[in-house]
């Protein structure tokens, strides 16, 4: 098991589940996303988790369902806490 299912498998099935539907809903609705997008539908409902790292899983799951697929693009983060590190573009294949 890697980091990225350790993390999942450590994390709230709860937020796990509303942390998927949200990436659904961001699939859905833009062409491209990162997890920044994830997170932003997050924090608007309130919804926190103990360890960040736990989005790993639930883009894992998605990409996994076919929701998405990776780019080969990066952006900076514009989480405060992730201090304009790089991170993944994702294609939304729902459209």
């Amino acid at each position: 098991m890697d980091g990225v299912d350790q993390a999942g498998e450590n994390a709230n099935a709860r937020w796990m589940s509303i942390a998927y539907e949200a990436g659904c809903m961001v699939a859905e609705t833009l062409s491209e996303f990162t997890t920044d997008d994830i997170w932003r539908v997050l924090d608007e409902e309130g919804v926190k988790t103990h360890d960040n790292r736990a989005m790993g899983a639930v883009i894992k799951n998605l990409k996994h369902d076919g929701w998405c697929r990776p780019t080969m693009r990066f952006v900076p983060s514009t989480r405060i806490s992730r201090h304009g590190a790089p991170i993944r573009r994702w294609k939304s294949l729902c459209g």
